[in-house]
């Protein structure tokens, strides 16, 4: 159950790129052990259904093979919950990433078998967050280094 004021969503802004942070993510995806079922540009198809501009907007439909069978295993209404989504929204000068906080729906899971896999996923989910924020923070700072004015010292 979702209280009034609580967030459903996991997000963070980050300074990269729009393209830069999709092609990330799904670098990331694909270490941690994840697939990626299908990537919808929902940008491209709001335009082509109601002739709407909107900033890039792409949602990754995403399966952990390994949880996926173990979920199955103790719950066969585990599926209901696979897969998972990430949400990549170019925002001008900033990138939104999200995903569903899947500790929400854990709580009310009456399946012992559904709560142990909402919690490994969402344990999967925050260290791919980790690790998209440490990526982002160390271009942000490498990109500073090499704004800054070099100094040349000349030897005579």
């Amino acid at each position: 159950m979702i209280f009034p004021g609580q967030d459903p969503l996991l997000s963070i802004h980050l300074a990269s790129n729009y393209r830069d942070c999709l092609d990330r993510l799904k670098n990331i995806l694909n270490r941690e052990g994840c697939r990626i079922l299908a990537e919808v540009p929902f940008h491209r198809e709001i335009e082509r259904e109601m002739g709407l501009h909107l900033r890039n907007y792409t949602v990754l439909v995403v399966w952990e093979p390994f949880q996926t069978y173990q979920g199955l295993l103790s719950e066969r209404g585990a599926g209901l919950f696979l897969p998972f989504h990430f949400l990549v929204s170019d925002e001008g000068n900033s990138t939104l990433v999200a995903a569903m906080d899947l500790s929400f729906v854990a709580r009310s899971a009456s399946s012992l078998g559904v709560q142990l896999l909402l919690g490994n996923l969402q344990r999967k989910i925050r260290s791919v967050f980790s690790e998209l924020y440490r990526r982002d923070a160390s271009d942000s700072a490498a990109c500073q280094r090499n704004d800054e004015p070099q100094l040349w010292a000349v030897h005579s």
